[in-house]
């Protein structure tokens, strides 16, 4: 593979990555060629030890998402941060599905949480909605009672959505480190094979 197969290979696989990125990673490979060739390589010799151009996109293009979710924090960056990891190797595909039920157990606690919010309203409402609506609001017990659950029931759903807000927190910080730390492991592993060559 000569120099202008191995940069339009690698242009074709950067998906995903702004023009302004993808200029800047074109320069960067431009110059190994130019290094190389001073040096006396011939093109393929070059391309042959920089790599595959597909599996250089994927590093960088995963490279790119996981400082995006880092510097703009949203659950669509994180989601794509953590499919760009899961295209570098086996091992993230099977970290994948305990990921996945992971979020779903969150999603799970947000859910609980909102709903005791919710009910804790509800029953604080229907006990001050009750003398006007009595044929619809039926309780069978004191409205002291009735006020304090209802209030017990929304302190607790505040309190677990602000634990999940927390836990949220962390998971996303803890996936980035484990995207990066990965990223590194794989960019080790390809530095070894480039000095075996």
């Amino acid at each position: 593979m000569n120099k202008n197969e191995f940069m339009k290979e690698l242009s074709r696989n950067l998906s995903n990555v702004p023009e302004e990125e993808k200029q800047d990673i074109s320069t960067d490979y431009d110059e190994y060629f130019v290094i190389g060739i001073e040096q006396g390589r011939s093109e393929e010799n070059i391309a042959l030890s920089l790599g595959e151009p597909k599996t250089i996109a994927k590093q960088l293009r995963a490279n790119y998402m996981i400082e995006k979710a880092q510097s703009t924090k949203s659950s669509r960056n994180i989601g794509r941060a953590v499919i760009a990891g899961v295209g570098l190797g086996f091992f993230n595909i099977i970290l994948l599905g305990p990921f996945i039920a992971i979020v779903g157990i969150l999603i799970g606690l947000y859910a609980t949480a909102f709903g005791f919010t919710i009910g804790g309203i509800g029953i604080v409402l229907g006990t001050f909605l009750k003398p006007i609506f009595p044929q619809y609001i039926s309780m069978g017990v004191n409205w002291i009672i009735s006020i304090a659950i209802g209030i017990g029931l929304s302190s607790a759903g505040s309190l677990m959505f602000i634990g999940c807000k927390h836990l949220s927190k962390w998971l996303y910080k803890e996936t980035i480190k484990y995207l990066k730390t990965n990223i590194k492991i794989i960019n080790g592993k390809e530095e070894q094979n480039h000095e075996r060559i």
